[in-house]
């Protein structure tokens, strides 16, 4: 059975729809990031863990608001429309449109460069970004690596439950 993906039977929203569709998402991320996780915080200038609670909270919220909009774009919720219409199927050859699952082998040196990247040259080039637009700096304790790297941190980490 060959399923389709026609893209023309996908609503288009409109200018307004699609901002106030990425504010709803967005809106609460920020929300809860910059002011209910330090708010949270046992220490107002570390909020790693209460950071880390509230943005998983906030990343439920933008599950579901995706199960909404496919809801009523689509009427259910039947894994054969949630796969068609977040685009889960298996890649497509660019000649002849067939479906070929060993596609997904590009993805092993995608993920290797990735990660070779970001070890070796992501931090240079986050120096570098900060230093040209100082506002986009990580703000003094929002850091999760330094918040798992302190003491109390690795403690309730490695002990077991």
């Amino acid at each position: 059975m060959e399923q389709s993906n026609d893209i023309s039977a996908i609503p288009q929203y409109s200018l307004s729809k699609t901002l106030l569709i990425w504010a709803a998402a967005a809106v609460p991320m920020a929300i809860l990031g910059w002011f209910v996780a330090p708010a949270l915080a046992h220490d107002p200038q570390k909020p790693g863990f209460e950071r880390l609670a509230v943005l998983t909270v906030g990343l439920v919220w933008q599950f579901l608001l995706v199960v909404i909009l496919l809801y009523r774009e689509t009427g259910n919720l039947h894994w054969s429309t949630i796969k068609q219409r977040l685009w889960l199927n298996k890649p497509r050859s660019p000649k002849t449109g067939e479906p070929r699952s060993r596609l997904w082998w590009w993805l092993i040196p995608v993920i290797l460069l990735t990660a070779i990247y970001e070890m070796q040259f992501g931090g240079i080039f986050n120096k570098l970004w900060v230093s040209i637009f100082p506002f986009f700096a990580e703000p003094q304790g929002f850091s999760l690596g330094a918040a798992l790297d302190t003491p109390e941190a690795k403690t309730q980490l490695l002990t077991p439950a």
